[in-house]
């Protein structure tokens, strides 16, 4: 059996394990969980990372990663959240999430999520949300349901403009896809079910967003560039309205000039004064598939975990 040697690494250490949350339908999602047992504190105050996928029947077995003991060693449990649509628990798991039954995705992420808080692993202002193409979705679609469920967002490649995608027979893949998210150019049924929970068509103008972090690909043909770009764009419209809302008209600023000076008040944590980073990033070389070389990928990941660091305050 072969198992990879890394320097410095004592596998002692760490614990893994798996737990189970209940969906709000009563269903029990696997969740696979890793932690170094020395910076555990069980009382909510650990950060963590929370990966979810949950489409085309895919498997996100846990595997060891050299890279994600940069996280593990600063005390962050490492969760995959193994919800519906994935095949981990066999095809009928995958069946259950399809078409007019996507929303399970998205209501066993947040399961995980709250199961994560209720056993005390952590807390939302401690939790980043990671997804990756349909994972970016999910992440996306989950956060649309409840913004403050978690502090930090990364979103790679995301699939977040389905509806229109869906409706564009001249993509490469959106006839091919029609047996996983259904049909909304020709079935006025999965038209209404995919307009209700697509990310971009149901972004909340009035919510406080996570910190976010979102990667498109210039040559990527599985989900084009243009959809993280329409998605950003329209996050930051929403600032841009807030803000813009928030400010004194003309009249107001003559009263306040021709009345008694007021101390300058602070903005409440969740107005535009409160807002969290946005970033966009493209690359301009790679595929859906990102960076082919091991240097350029490590590149990547560390760019993301700087994010998730910084945003969560960790040293």
């Amino acid at each position: 059996v072969y198992q990879e040697v890394v320097p410095g690494y004592d596998a002692s250490q760490y614990t893994s394990k798996l737990e189970w949350a209940t969906s709000v339908d009563g269903t029990a999602v696997p969740v696979t969980l890793a932690y170094k047992d020395s910076l555990m504190c069980g009382d909510g105050t650990n950060k963590a990372a929370l990966h979810g996928y949950g489409a085309y029947g895919s498997k996100q077995w846990p595997t060891f990663n050299p890279a994600d003991t940069t996280l593990l060693d600063r005390g962050f449990v490492l969760a995959i959240a193994h919800v519906r649509g994935g095949g981990e628990l066999g095809s009928a798991w995958h069946m259950h999430s399809k078409k007019l039954n996507k929303k399970h995705t998205f209501e066993d992420l947040l399961a995980v999520a709250h199961h994560l808080v209720q056993q005390r692993y952590t807390s939302p202002q401690r939790l980043a949300y990671w997804g990756r193409s349909a994972g970016g979705l999910t992440v996306a679609a989950a956060l649309n349901m409840e913004p403050d469920s978690a502090a930090v967002a990364i979103l790679d490649v995301p699939f977040v403009d389905i509806l229109n995608t869906m409706r564009d027979p001249k993509l490469p893949l959106t006839i091919k896809e029609r047996s996983e998210w259904g049909d909304p150019l020709n079935d006025k049924e999965a038209f209404n079910y995919i307009r209700s929970y697509s990310p971009y068509d149901n972004i909340n103008p009035n919510a406080t967003y996570p910190a976010m972090l979102l990667t498109a690909s210039l040559h990527d043909t599985r989900v084009n560039y243009w959809e993280p770009a329409k998605y950003v764009a329209a996050m930051r419209y929403n600032l841009a309205q807030r803000v813009q809302q928030q400010r004194p008209s003309a009249q107001q600023r003559e009263t306040e000039l021709s009345g008694p000076r007021q101390p300058a008040e602070e903005p409440d944590r969740g107005t535009a004064g409160d807002e969290r980073p946005l970033l966009l990033l493209t690359d301009m070389d790679a595929g859906h598939f990102a960076a082919s070389s091991a240097s350029r990928r490590l590149q990547d990941r560390a760019r993301k975990v700087a994010f998730i660091l910084r945003n969560l305050e960790c040293s």
